[in-house]
């Protein structure tokens, strides 16, 4: 399924939120005993819808996401893999038909590799997430956010964020359909909630989640089902594979990118 590119102005902060959640997506199937670095080979990509659905049912979102582990470096002696996520939003109309909504969203970001496979807490260790990130939108030119890590881990404490979840493993569930194929998968249950302040007011929101995974599928993810409880609001969020594959290469050419004004104030 090919991903077109139609304008997502991601600023800074935008950035450094975004971050956040793909370093809890990352982190949270792999705290137990999954094993992560069996799904981390150079070349390997997966692609996945994530749909977003209100209490009634009605969809409010559709991201169809391609993520790749394009390349694998040593920085200061330590191995890192940067990862590119691709991310385009669709509308749908009441017929049930879609149309792309704004560009193709490009993130790249360099992980060390022992913070995906070693690691119980994650948000106690995001300055090992995101040291060098570079987006591009639609054909833009890319721009480059260092030490992303360290900034999102900046704004969490000044937030005043209270993050905690917990996975428990429940076992293989045979024949896990998806569109990408039947896939044997560990099951996991997880609950968490984030606590934090925003300008004058605090927020609160309660997760619940379920996820398979597999060894078998580049970057472990073959489905996964998150209710999210905000107060009165309540969202679902699902998630399931569309295609997996090897050969995966970056779209972005790290030379080519500019750093962010005014962000890159942090040296790694």
């Amino acid at each position: 399924m090919k991903m077109t590119s139609t304008t997502v102005n991601m600023c800074p902060i935008k950035v450094v939120r975004t971050l956040i959640i793909v370093i809890a997506g990352l982190s949270n199937p792999w705290v137990h005993a999954f094993d992560m670095s069996a799904t981390l080979e150079v070349g390997g990509w997966q692609e996945r819808e994530e749909i977003t659905y209100n209490a009634k049912g009605k969809v409010m979102s559709i991201n169809q996401v391609w993520v790749g582990i394009v390349e694998r470096e040593e920085i200061a002696g330590i191995p890192h893999v940067w990862m590119e996520m691709r991310t385009q939003v669709y509308k749908e109309n009441r017929k049930g038909e879609r149309k792309a909504k704004g560009e193709l969203a490009v993130m790249k970001t360099s992980i060390e590799e022992s913070a995906l496979t070693n690691f119980d807490e994650p948000f106690s260790n995001m300055r090992s997430f995101a040291k060098d990130t570079i987006i591009k939108n639609g054909n833009n030119k890319p721009m480059r956010l260092r030490a992303g890590g360290v900034i999102a881990d900046m704004m969490l404490k000044a937030f005043g964020a209270n993050i905690e979840f917990s996975l428990v493993p429940t076992g293989t569930v045979k024949s896990i359909q998806t569109r990408a194929g039947s896939f044997d998968a560990e099951h996991y249950k997880g609950t968490g909630s984030v606590d934090m302040r925003v300008l004058i007011r605090r927020i609160h929101i309660d997760s619940e989640m379920d996820t398979w995974l597999s060894e078998n599928v580049p970057l472990g993810v073959v489905k996964q089902e998150i209710v999210n409880t905000q107060g009165k609001k309540i969202t679902r969020v699902t998630t399931e594979l569309l295609d997996h594959g090897t050969g995966a290469t970056s779209s972005i050419n790290n030379s080519d990118a500019q750093d962010m004004p005014g962000f890159n104030l942090l040296n790694q």
